[in-house]
């Protein structure tokens, strides 16, 4: 599943989007941060020399079509499996993040107006850089700053709570008193939302909540309204407030109108909220065991 959608500007964004990821990240798909990394490295490490020729190969040509789609409409949104060279090793480990982010110093001062690229043949040195950081985009779109978090109960966030109060670095833009804050309201205005208290037949279900427990992660591209904005202002008592309202989550639950997902059972709504509790506090590490 893919987490973000990001479109660099230049390498030194690409760099500052990986170093941040080192820090601690949550991953949507099969792959970590440093198999993605090997798997980009590659096509540039084959490809960083100025060509002999600037004339093309009819194979060469028809590669270029692709690149030149890559480069006007963005990444195939369908899955292409990597080649057997560019499949990365399940063993890739930090150095193959050090090696990118070298490669991609390589690229921003390469100093020649076409690069001989692998596949592709004499390619003008613009075109080709812009095709790299929307290929690392693709791939560091996988990935979201964080850590793995998943909880099973409110208490499981409540103890995560308590940990994070000890000592803890933010990932994010927002406090851990400000993700308190949003989730408090968010757990509180679902529940007000049951059927029970609402009186009113549930809505469709939207079949994507299937996927989205299964994988554990909410989908990109979803993002709070206004009033779920917290403010800044947001302190201790709300971490407090939380810690008392995240424990609803460990009681009976019903059946609630969810403005994504539409009509969701009683568990499903349990295993939203805590998925949604993982997402926002996974943007915290912990300094303290």
């Amino acid at each position: 599943m893919k987490l973000r959608e990001l479109n660099f500007a230049d390498e030194k964004a690409a760099i500052a989007d990986i170093n941040a990821l080192r820090q601690g990240y949550q991953a949507g798909g099969t792959w970590t941060l440093a198999q993605a990394c090997w798997h980009c490295a590659w096509p540039i490490s084959k490809s960083l020399m100025a060509p002999h020729t600037l004339d093309i190969s009819a194979e060469e040509k028809s590669n270029q079509g692709f690149l030149d789609d890559v480069i006007h409409n963005g990444w195939p949104k369908d899955q292409l499996p990597a080649t057997t060279e560019m499949t990365p090793p399940k063993d890739a480990g930090a150095v193959a993040v050090d090696d990118l982010i070298l490669l991609l110093e390589r690229v921003a001062s390469y100093p020649h107006s076409h690069v001989s690229t692998f596949i592709f043949g004499p390619v003008e040195t613009p075109k080709f850089r812009r095709f790299v950081l929307i290929h690392i985009a693709h791939h560091l779109g996988f990935f979201r700053p964080g850590r793995e978090v998943k909880y099973t109960s409110g208490a499981d966030v409540a103890n995560d709570i308590q940990l994070l109060r000890k000592g803890h670095v933010a990932l994010g833009k927002w406090s851990l008193a400000q993700a308190c804050w949003h989730m408090n309201y968010v757990i509180e205005m679902l529940i007000a939302r049951s059927i029970a208290n609402t009186g009113k037949p549930l809505p469709p279900r939207n079949a994507r909540v299937e996927a989205v427990i299964a994988a554990g992660k909410l989908p990109s591209g979803v993002e709070g309204t206004k009033e779920m904005q917290p403010p800044p202002s947001a302190g201790d008592a709300d971490i407090e407030q939380f810690l008392k309202t995240v424990q609803r989550l460990d009681g009976p639950l019903l059946p609630v109108e969810h403005r994504i997902f539409g009509g969701i059972t009683a568990d499903e709504h349990r295993a939203l909220q805590l998925i949604h509790c993982a997402h926002h506090f996974g943007h915290f590490r912990p300094t303290t065991k």
